[in-house]
């Protein structure tokens, strides 16, 4: 459907000879890799659909002696009324509970990671077809480096490319992961 809408937009925009706007790239490049502070939140908006055992939310922080702290938190299945369950606006859905993993210093190559991702983060103008359509988000991620903060929506303006990002922060829980002894 999405796609057909796009269609006869274009279709549209060829007839009115207004079609620059359609083919003028609107993806830029930013480097946060100078960041104090980083940040991933997630949150419901119509419904709540997190994954569960991924990062749910994390934090890398330039500690006083310039080493990166990773703190990040996973989405484990709980029981209502006995665990603190995370806020749903779904009532239907199983209760979740945030479960905080261990605290640590990010390793050279974790550094490195952390810059190469950071130092290329991909911003995206609002898809044009944005004021035309209606979506219904069940997720809302928002990243921040410092005050600067963006959200990978499909139409907030800018749109973040999260994947990069999300891909990342797999990887340095994987870090976090204490082997079985």
């Amino acid at each position: 459907m999405n796609r057909i809408r796009r269609l006869g937009c274009l279709a549209l925009c060829l007839v009115l000879a207004g079609c620059d706007f359609f083919f003028i790239p609107r993806t830029q490049t930013v480097d946060l890799s100078q960041f104090t502070r980083f940040t991933l939140l997630q949150s419901g908006a119509l419904g709540f659909c997190p994954v569960e055992g991924a990062v749910f939310s994390a934090d890398i922080v330039v500690d006083a002696s310039g080493q990166l702290v990773f703190n990040a938190s996973v989405l484990a299945e709980g029981v209502a009324g006995v665990d603190q369950c995370v806020a749903d606006t779904d009532l239907s859905a199983p209760c979740r509970v945030e479960t905080p993993l261990p605290q640590r210093i990010l390793s050279e190559d974790e550094v490195q990671s952390v810059m190469d991702v950071f130092s290329s983060v991909q911003l995206s103008a609002q898809d044009p077809l944005c004021a035309a359509t209606i979506f219904e988000p069940c997720l809302v991620r928002r990243f921040a480096w410092g005050s600067f903060s963006v959200s990978d929506l499909s139409c907030a303006d800018p749109q973040l490319s999260s994947e990069p990002i999300l891909d990342l922060l797999e990887q340095l829980r994987a870090g976090s992961e204490v082997p079985p002894e």
